[in-house]
């Protein structure tokens, strides 16, 4: 056994072990708590099956199995740790026509590598990754988390330009918790309407350094946040907004970068999206926004691999390979155990359309299975160009 891969498997087994571990003098301390007063645990398992058809290329296909546990320990009132890992494993006749496809899941985008890849054969690969690992403190005002976590800035529910930690891809449907950034987090409450919050996230590099502070409160029914700070290589300035408008939902925002290094320079680059949103008596919601991106990459070779696209880290500052991009969303009830859903999305230049139509069925409270298709047609001077990924999911709960 190559010696890092033993280091890494033994040190999966003892990040489990240390949190188990812990319960056990927790339950001396706390007397009459029991052990699921303490320590919870909870995930799911869910089995994926994906069929890519995109001409001329052959027909690929792989399945993919995604493990999830999540465990929580509350060794006392103000304090909360909290360990979750994410396994995948890959086989199928499609991973071999994709030689980077190893490299691609495995990635560890993090201060620290918590990625594991255990098994690398001939069309299988299975990967561990801890993508939650970090204790959090809250004491009166004020609020400490620190380690592995999400830090959620954005407003709206696709394109997030204020969300400087955590880019949400909203093409990866099955990473529900999405990444998750190695930082410090500081808050503070003031008033039960408003909060004062600064993060950093070191970069291995530093010029990878992401460190930032935001105010969040309310006006006029409104809740509103200002944002600024360094992303990079660039100062950042950003706000955003959620409200209603009558009965509709009103959201947006938007982030300004400025390299710092060429300040009087026009090298400054905008991220914004405006959102609405409104729900029907009937279980229908609807939604429609717009992102403009100026730093947006006119390279398109890559748009047709969406499926492969999960696990890549997104910029706040190109969150669409288009300058500006269009959604169009409905989701229902057909029945109360039976949701259909589409979204759509159209870009300029280049332009392509994505299309994500779904079907999902609940079979029991904690197992569900989902019909979903992610299409793409791009259009060139030559000929559209379209590929359409199929997957059929089941997922259960625990």
């Amino acid at each position: 056994m190559h010696p890092n891969f033993e280091l890494q498997i033994k040190g999966f087994l003892g990040l489990y072990l240390f949190f188990v571990s812990l319960a056990l003098p927790a339950q001396e301390v706390s007397g009459q708590k029991k052990l699921g007063d303490v320590l919870t645990f909870k995930g799911y398992i869910k089995d994926l099956q994906v069929v890519t058809i995109a001409n001329p290329l052959p027909v690929t296909t792989y399945n993919f199995v995604h493990n999830r546990l999540n465990l929580k320990y509350y060794p006392s009132g103000s304090i909360t740790a909290a360990l979750e890992v994410r396994n995948r494993v890959y086989f199928g006749s499609g991973i071999n026509q994709f030689p980077d496809f190893a490299d691609l899941v495995s990635v560890d985008n993090g201060y620290f590598d918590f990625s594991a890849l255990l098994i690398k054969q001939n069309a299988m690969l299975a990967v561990a990754q801890i993508d939650r690992f970090w204790v959090d403190w809250y004491k009166g005002d004020w609020q400490v988390r620190v380690g592995r976590q999400r830090i959620n800035w954005g407003k709206t529910l696709v394109w997030n330009p204020n969300d400087l930690f955590n880019s949400f891809n909203f093409t990866d449907f099955d990473y529900e918790e999405q990444p998750g950034s190695d930082a410090l987090k500081v808050t503070y409450y003031p008033t039960g309407m408003s909060s004062i919050e600064a993060a950093i996230k070191p970069g291995k590099k530093s010029n990878e350094t992401v460190a930032a502070g935001l105010w969040r409160f309310n006006h006029n029914g409104y809740d509103l946040q200002v944002l600024a700070g360094l992303y990079k290589t660039d100062m950042a300035l950003g706000m955003g907004w959620a409200g209603n408008i009558k009965n509709a939902g009103f959201k947006g925002e938007a982030t300004w970068f400025q390299p710092i290094k060429s300040l009087t320079d026009q090298k400054s680059v905008l991220s914004a999206t405006i959102t609405v949103d409104y729900s029907f008596e009937k279980p229908i919601y609807i939604q429609g926004g717009v992102l403009y991106n100026q730093h947006h990459e006119t390279d398109s070779s890559g748009l047709g691999s969406l499926d492969f696209i999960r696990g890549q880290e997104l910029s706040p500052k190109n969150l669409m390979p288009s300058d500006w991009s269009f959604i169009g969303q409905i989701n229902g009830n057909i029945t109360p155990l039976f949701q259909a859903n589409l979204a759509v999305i159209q870009t300029v230049s280049p332009a392509f359309s994505f299309i994500m139509p779904s079907l999902n069925y609940s079979l029991f409270d904690n197992l569900d299975v989902t019909l979903l298709n992610q299409s793409v047609v791009l259009f060139t001077s030559v000929k559209p160009n379209n590929v359409h990924t199929l997957y059929l999911r089941l997922k259960w709960s625990f």
